[in-house]
């Protein structure tokens, strides 16, 4: 009975010293958002409202960006992409449909609230831009 008794005691204490130590690793758990939360795809949104608009984010660091139009899809936007920070990233912009973005490397501040929401902010001709993305709910092997 007594080996029983201390055999109980021993997984009492390890079951409360793993509770302790799973409690410690989520409070000390990153909060953050990092490069694998960045890839898939976005659409942009206007007012709450989806705009057509989808920036690809891939997993190889390519970036594209395309719009729906009614004559179907038109890549506004070809590069790569490389995470500098916990909240920028660089767009190295090859080809735009805005002559005055292509050969650039375009800095972005992002901030996430969840994995599933963006706001990025970029600077283009010293005019600060804003923009809202909503990560489209469908995998695809980015």
């Amino acid at each position: 009975m007594k080996k029983l008794m201390s055999k109980a005691g021993v997984i009492i204490s390890f079951t409360i010293l793993m509770i302790i130590a799973g409690g410690f690793k989520k409070a000390t758990k990153k909060t953050g958002y990092d490069q694998k939360d960045l890839i898939g795809v976005w659409e942009m949104l206007y007012n709450g409202k989806p705009t057509g608009f989808l920036k690809i984010i891939g997993s190889d660091g390519r970036l594209t960006n395309i719009v729906s139009t009614p004559q179907g899809f038109l890549t506004t936007l070809t590069g790569s992409f490389e995470i500098t920070s916990d909240s920028t990233y660089t767009e190295k912009i090859e080809k735009s449909v805005n002559s005055v973005l292509t050969g650039t490397h375009n800095k972005i501040t992002y901030k996430m609230d969840n994995a599933n929401y963006m706001v990025i902010y970029f600077l283009v001709k010293d005019k600060v831009y804003q923009e809202t993305y909503r990560k489209v709910g469908f995998a695809i092997g980015f």
